[in-house]
């Protein structure tokens, strides 16, 4: 399970959509998605939470449990 793509979803957004809310890129969007970033700018986070209305703490949790989700899967 996904929970930022499952919140992204929630909030009935793509994820070009998401990008250009929080201003990230989507190339970055895709890759925190699929858990292939393994290091986030404070900015990232903090712009991402906004969209998704929670504080980056929160947001920081969630990424890097979907990384080691990938990472047990394979």
């Amino acid at each position: 399970m996904n929970k930022i793509k499952d919140r992204r979803n929630e909030l009935v957004m793509t994820q070009a959509e998401l990008a250009e809310a929080s201003g990230v890129s989507l190339k970055t969007v895709v890759k925190i998605e699929t858990g292939k970033i393994q290091n986030f700018h404070p900015k990232t986070l903090r712009s991402l939470a906004t969209v998704f209305g929670c504080v980056p703490a929160e947001l920081y949790h969630y990424i890097k449990e979907a990384q080691i989700g990938n990472q047990t899967r394979g």
